[in-house]
């Protein structure tokens, strides 16, 4: 069970007539999480000589999480009133303990910090109306890594869409593809391998208004 409060400080100014500032400031929180756990105990799998019978643990324990600071900029430009385009710069702090209660996990807790790390992100993204009914649409969004290993929470996305509107109903069809680089090093030969993957996805949407 997962429990969280959230506070979030934001702001936006119109710098022009065309022109939109916003910024926005997440504290540095906590949140609760209820593990209850269920182990199902078979001594013969350990030790085929025993004679004990299979038996069950149950065990609760509440574990507090330092969640990081955030920090937002963003700026939108429109063009007439056909275009619009909008960046977001994200900034996620970093933590010095993972675990911050029970105390006994504290230690346990900086530890895993230290393998996580500030990072950024990025994205940018416009829309276009070609006529009163068509719209197109397209982004670009940049994740750096979160951590201090070489794995797969950094990656770049491409989204590119378009979208037909009527007064009663709609229709739009949205392209993604998204790219990931990382590696791992082999524990036996100590090789390095790389784990670059990439996916693609189709989605259609169809709407009507009632």
């Amino acid at each position: 069970r997962w429990g969280q409060w959230t506070l979030r400080l934001g702001a936006a100014v119109q710098a022009t007539p065309s022109l939109r500032l916003s910024a926005a400031l997440q504290p540095a929180g906590t949140a609760q999480v209820q593990w209850d756990y269920r182990n199902r105990v078979t001594p013969v799998a350990t030790n085929p000589e025993s004679n004990l019978t299979p038996f069950e643990l149950y065990d609760e324990q509440e574990f507090w999480y330092q969640m990081p600071v955030q920090l937002q900029f963003g700026a939108a430009q429109t063009f007439g009133t056909r275009g619009v385009v909008s960046a977001v710069w994200v900034h996620t702090g970093a933590v010095d303990a993972l675990i911050s209660k029970p105390l006994e996990y504290y230690d346990l807790g900086r530890e895993m910090a230290r393998e996580l790390r500030a990072h950024q992100q990025f994205r940018v993204g416009g829309e276009y109306r070609l006529t009163e009914a068509w719209t197109a649409r397209g982004g670009l969004q940049w994740a750096q890594s979160g951590t201090e290993f070489s794995d797969h929470s950094a990656y770049r996305m491409l989204g590119l869409g378009g979208g037909y509107q009527e007064r009663d109903w709609g229709f739009d069809l949205a392209y993604q593809f998204v790219a990931r680089s990382g590696s791992i090093n082999e524990p036996a030969s100590g090789e390095n391998w790389a784990l670059n993957t990439s996916h693609q996805r189709l989605s259609a949407t169809y709407r009507v208004r009632f």
